[in-house]
């Protein structure tokens, strides 16, 4: 049995409790964003030794979690050409990170972010982007995916773009990460760095990463109209643009 003391007496250890019921409900509202309250969060605690792989492996629960629901409302159609797009562009994103300045790069992706966030609320679509836009947003996000772990931005700005219910962005989001959390864990599996020791700890936070979830299901079943959810979901994305470009 691996030896979770040093975490269990770490007196932090309640506040990384908090931020997994708090990512719960985001992912629970939203179908994304618990990456990016655990991506911080848990690499400020524990370090990314530690939290990387702990991050994956709680994203991957959430994933399941919201499947049976996802399979009911996501696009499906648009995700067969989304997900081996994905694949194909994670190759480059790691090509990017080694031969990039990590700030440079950071610094570029975010204000990449922030443009099409701007240009969005701006003036948004009525219709999805077709095979062509699903393409390259899927590429996006390999990329981004490679080079800074954050795979959600270019796939959530490709549903927000068109007219899609937000059931269906939400659907179609969750069934997107848990394909990229299987192919995230098969990978560090493969490097070692997923042990047995972070696989326990992830245990012990299923109860209530599973409780947000649900809080955050709850509350999109009863008031996600799609101006709201749209808004809330630019929000949610700027930030994330936002924290890229100042820390």
């Amino acid at each position: 049995m691996p030896d979770l003391s040093p975490f269990l007496t770490n007196p932090e250890f309640p506040l990384a409790i908090g931020f997994v019921v708090l990512a719960g409900l985001v992912r629970g509202f939203s179908g994304f964003g618990s990456a990016m309250v655990l991506s911080p969060s848990l690499a400020w605690l524990y370090g990314p030794q530690v939290g990387v792989p702990l991050l994956l492996l709680l994203d991957l629960v959430v994933a399941l979690q919201m499947m049976p629901e996802a399979l009911r409302t996501g696009h499906k159609r648009t995700l067969r050409t989304l997900c081996p797009a994905a694949v194909v562009g994670l190759p480059i994103g790691i090509w990017a990170l080694d031969v990039m300045p990590a700030e440079v790069l950071q610094r570029t992706i975010a204000a990449v972010v922030l443009l099409a966030v701007v240009v969005m609320a701006m003036k948004p679509r009525r219709e999805m982007p077709g095979t062509g836009g699903a393409l390259i947003a899927g590429a996006l996000s390999g990329i981004t995916n490679g080079a800074s772990g954050m795979a959600g931005p270019p796939v959530i700005l490709f549903f927000l773009s068109g007219g899609n219910t937000p059931a269906t962005i939400r659907g179609s989001l969750s069934l997107f990460f848990l394909f990229t959390d299987l192919i995230g864990c098969i990978g560090l599996i493969i490097v070692g760095k997923l042990t047995l020791q972070v696989a326990a700890l992830a245990v012990l936070m299923v109860i209530p990463l599973a409780i947000g979830t649900l809080l955050g299901t709850v509350l999109f079943n009863r008031g996600a109209s799609p101006a709201l959810y749209k808004g809330l979901a630019l929000v949610i994305v700027g930030a994330v643009g936002v924290m890229g470009l100042i820390l």
